[in-house]
C-alpha cells in the first residue's frame, strides 16, 4: 500500500495523498479521524480494487458536496473541525492524545511515503512529548510509531535525535511493556547514531535489558550492543564496564537459537584484539554453547557467527584451543574455512594440525585418530 503505487494514475494518488493528510490533520486538531478506517482499507485493498475506490472517490469529489474540503493555500486539505466534539481537546485545551497517538500509529505502518509525510509534519517531536508525557496506552501507541517512522528513515531518525528522543526512550526501557520496542529503536538508531545512545546513558540500559528481557527485547538489545561496538570503539569498555560480557555470555548460554547467535556475533565484536575479553568469555563456560550453536544447522547465520567466534577465540590461546578440540569444535573451523566466509579460518585451523607418525597426512587436534595416537 502506497501512495506512489504504480498501478494508481497520478489524480488518483493526490487523492489518496489527500486523504491521508486529512487523517493526519484532523489527528493531530484533536478531532476523530474519521476517514482512518477508509484509508486502512484502502491500504490492505489489492491494487485493482484500490483504484476502483479511488476513482469513486473522485466522483463523489466532483459532485457538489465533496469529499473533502477544499485544499488550502499550501495544496492541503482543509479539515473542518467539530467544535462540540468531546474528543476535539481536553479541558486545558490541548489536543485529544490517544486520538493523536493511535493515528499515527496506523498511519506509520502504510508505507515508506506515509512514514515521510508523518515526518515532514512534524510527527516525530510530537510523538516524542506523547511519548514523555502521557498515559501509559498512549505512550505504547507512541513508541510502535515511533518505532515504524525510524525504520529506513534518515530524516525521521534525525528529527528523534534532534528532540532529545533517546533520552526518553532510555528512560522509557523501565516499563516492562515498552522494552521490546525501545530496543528495537535504539537497535535502528545505533547504526548511525552511536554517539547519541552512550550520552544518554544507553549502554547500562541495553545490557540490563540483556539480562532481564523479555525475551524479545533481549535479541533487540544484543542487536543494539553490537553495531554500538562496532560503531565506537571506546563502547567497547563501556559495554564490558557495565556487565556486558557476562549478560551476553548468559545469553549465549540459555538463550534462544537465533538470540544465541546475535550474543555470539556480539561477542565477537567485542572480544577482538581484546585478551581479558576473550579470558572471560572462556571462563564463563561458552566454548561449549558455541560449539553446539555452530553444529546446530537450523539456523545458519546462528551457527556462522559461533564458528567465527569459535575462530577468534582458538587464535587468542592455547587453553581455548585444547577447549574447541575437547569439545569436537574443529569440524565447524573446518567448514567455516572451506566456506572462505572469516579471514581468520585458515590461521585458527592450522593450530589444530597434528602430523600422524609415518604418514604423509595430518590429523586434528581432538579427532578419534589423533585420540588413538595418544596426542
Amino acid at each position: 500500500a502506497s501512495c506512489s503505487n504504480r498501478c494508481l494514475d497520478e489524480a488518483a494518488r493526490s487523492v489518496f495523498c489527500q486523504l491521508q493528510q486529512q487523517v493526519l490533520d484532523e489527528a493531530r486538531a484533536g478531532c476523530p479521524p474519521r476517514l482512518l478506517g477508509m484509508l486502512t482499507a484502502l491500504a490492505k485493498m489489492n491494487p485493482l480494487e484500490r483504484e476502483r475506490c479511488v476513482g469513486a472517490f473522485k466522483t463523489i469529489g466532483n459532485q457538489q458536496q465533496p469529499l473533502l474540503s477544499p485544499p488550502g493555500l499550501d495544496g492541503t486539505a482543509v479539515v473542518k473541525s467539530n467544535p462540540n466534539s468531546p474528543m476535539r481537546s481536553s479541558p486545558e485545551g490541548s489536543p485529544c492524545r490517544p486520538c493523536i497517538a493511535s493515528t499515527l500509529s496506523t498511519l506509520a505502518t502504510f508505507s515508506p511515503e506515509s512514514r515521510e509525510a508523518i515526518g515532514r509534519a512534524g510527527g516525530v517531536a510530537t510523538l516524542m512529548q506523547l511519548a514523555r508525557e502521557g498515559p501509559t496506552e498512549v505512550k505504547a501507541q507512541s513508541v510502535s510509531a515511533l518505532l515504524n517512522l525510524v525504520q529506513g528513515s534518515v530524516e525521521n531518525q534525525a528529527s528523534l535525535i534532534a528532540a532529545d528522543g533517546v533520552a526518553v526512550l532510555v528512560e522509557l526501557a523501565d516499563d516492562h511493556e515498552l522494552r521490546a520496542d525501545v530496543a528495537k529503536t535504539l537497535g535502528i538508531l545505533a547504526k548511525s547514531h552511536a554517539s547519541a545512545i552512550v550520552a544518554a546513558g544507553g549502554v547500562p540500559v541495553l545490557v540490563r535489558l540483556v539480562r532481564e528481557g523479555p525475551a524479545v527485547a533481549t535479541s533487540f538489545a544484543v542487536f543494539a550492543l553490537r553495531h554500538l561496538a562496532i560503531a565506537r570503539e571506546d563502547t567497547k569498555t563501556a559495554i564490558a564496564r557495565c556487565g556486558g560480557i557476562s549478560a551476553l555470555c548468559q545469553v549465549l548460554r540459555e538463550g534462544a537459537v537465533e538470540a544465541r547467535g546475535y550474543a555470539a556475533g556480539a561477542l565477537t565484536v567485542l572480544s577482538e584484539g581484546s585478551k581479558p575479553t576473550q579470558q572471560l568469555i572462556l571462563a564463563e563456560g561458552c566454548v561449549v554453547p558455541l560449539v553446539c550453536l555452530a553444529e546446530e544447522g537450523s539456523v545458519i547465520d546462528a551457527a556462522r557467527r559461533a564458528s567465527v567466534l569459535l575462530a577468534q577465540l582458538a587464535l587468542g590461546s592455547e587453553d581455548a584451543r585444547s577447549l574447541i578440540a575437547s569439545a569436537g569444535g574443529v569440524p565447524a573451523l573446518l567448514r567455516l574455512a572451506h566456506d572462505g566466509s572469516c579471514k581468520h579460518a585458515t590461521s585458527a585451523l592450522k593450530l589444530f594440525a597434528v602430523p600422524m607418525a609415518g604418514k604423509h597426512s595430518v590429523a586434528y587436534w581432538g579427532s578419534s585418530a589423533t585420540i588413538a595416537a595418544g596426542a
